[in-house]
């Protein structure tokens, strides 16, 4: 019995795709500070912007900064308490600290967020 040609063909491609795009511990790193500091400016920031005096402009740019700079701090955070499993066609990163427990998955050069460590309050 002969297999088909193309989707033997695609199969490889998808394979070799997947292994090629396998996102690194660094990457991984980038990902979460990002996030991170996306949510301090959304989150925190953002709340307090709604006012336009000085003091308050001031507080909204402080805010701000803090989120931009703590993004090395994070990934440093992030380096020291992951785990990487590599299964070469993906990963799972573990994030393992005292205050918080989360799984990723690493698939071609993106991440999903599978478990993020939040506990149910029911």
């Amino acid at each position: 019995m002969k297999l088909p040609l193309i989707p033997l063909s695609i199969l490889s491609l998808l394979i070799i795709s997947a292994v090629v795009t396998n996102p690194d511990q660094k990457k991984f790193e980038t990902f979460i500070a990002e996030k991170g500091s996306k949510a301090i400016k959304e989150d925190i920031c953002q709340s307090n912007s709604q006012s336009t005096g000085i003091l308050e402009n001031f507080a909204s740019k402080a805010c701000n900064l803090i989120g931009d700079t703590s993004m090395e701090l994070v990934a440093r955070f992030v380096a020291e308490n992951t785990t990487r499993h590599n299964y070469l066609l993906f990963s799972i990163y573990e994030l393992d600290a005292n205050i918080h427990h989360s799984k990723t998955l690493g698939l071609f050069n993106n991440f999903v967020i599978l478990d993020d460590g939040m506990k149910d309050s029911n």
